[in-house]
């Protein structure tokens, strides 16, 4: 749509006449608008005054006076006070000592055997009882003691009180104590027993034995070994000797044997066993003649 630039006028005038011919009462009605307090008004009137009520310092005043001494002082009498006199330290002299080496020694298989004791004569040169081998830190001067008990097992050799010695100062005093191991008094005697081949007089090995008291009671079982023998330990008495089994291709025997054990003594026993297979060879040779042969009436 075009518009005439001329007709512009015009229409700015239409419009301020109808402005101005609205009626005021038109306006009566928008409420006019309250501005607001201010934020410093506000707190002006809101703020209440503050009173001060401080009250004066009062300063105290001390009420005594600074304490004073009532002890007199000490009288110094004028009298030096006592010094203690420390005598110089006594130098003990050094006690010179040396060391006494014991020990029991079997002389048959010449080793040295722990367990032997012995006592000092004087108590004041060594209290108790030391046990060998021991080395003992003596002073110097002459000593001599006593074995009590040998080793375990073994007997002395000598006199138990015949040790002595003297001890000098850095050096050592040695004492051998001799003594050899106790013989055990033999309280059985000893069964041997060989198996042989009748025949060829070989051992056998593998026969079994049962050892009994002529009694009857059983006492051990005996099995030969590869050299044919086989070896028991028995009490002295009286015992038979019974073959439970023989060895393998041969005949059992059935024999007791009989045989008498003695302290401290071995009893050797052979016996035989044949083949089973074994044939006893005839020699015509070895016959008697019959002519030989008494005839005749006998009386």
């Amino acid at each position: 749509m075009k518009i005439n630039r001329r007709g512009v006028p015009a229409i700015l005038a239409a419009a301020v006449m109808c402005a101005a011919l609205t009626p005021a009462a038109a306006w009566a009605d928008v409420p006019a608008t309250e501005s607001a307090p201010t934020t410093a008004q506000t707190t002006a009137e809101t703020a209440a005054p503050t009173e001060v009520t401080s009250s004066p310092t009062e300063t105290a005043t001390p009420t005594g006076s600074p304490t004073e001494s009532t002890t007199p002082p000490s009288s110094d009498t004028g009298t030096p006070p006592s010094e203690t006199s420390t005598a110089p330290p006594t130098t003990q002299p050094e006690k010179k000592t040396g060391v006494l080496v014991v020990w029991a020694d079997d002389v048959q298989a010449g080793l040295m055997v722990p367990g032997a004791v012995i006592a000092f004569d004087a108590p004041r040169h060594h209290p108790g009882t030391v046990t060998t081998p021991a080395q003992v830190t003596l002073p110097e001067g002459y000593y001599r003691f006593t074995v009590v008990a040998p080793p375990a097992g073994y007997h002395l050799l000598e006199p138990a009180d015949d040790f002595d010695g003297v001890i000098v100062a850095g050096r050592n005093l040695e004492r051998r104590i001799r003594v050899a191991k106790d013989q055990q008094e033999p309280t059985n005697g000893i069964l041997g027993v060989t198996k042989r081949d009748r025949v060829t007089g070989e051992p056998l090995q593998g026969a079994k034995f049962r050892v009994v008291t002529c009694s009857g009671n059983y006492v051990a079982a005996l099995t030969s070994g590869d050299q044919g023998t086989a070896f028991r330990g028995l009490d002295p008495g009286c015992y038979d000797l019974l073959e439970d089994a023989a060895p393998a291709g041969y005949q059992l025997d059935l024999t007791p044997h009989r045989v008498w054990i003695k302290k401290g003594e071995e009893t050797d026993l052979t016996v035989y066993d044949i083949p089973v297979d074994y044939v006893a060879p005839r020699n015509p040779a070895d016959r008697v003649p019959l002519r030989s042969v008494p005839s005749g009436r006998i009386d």
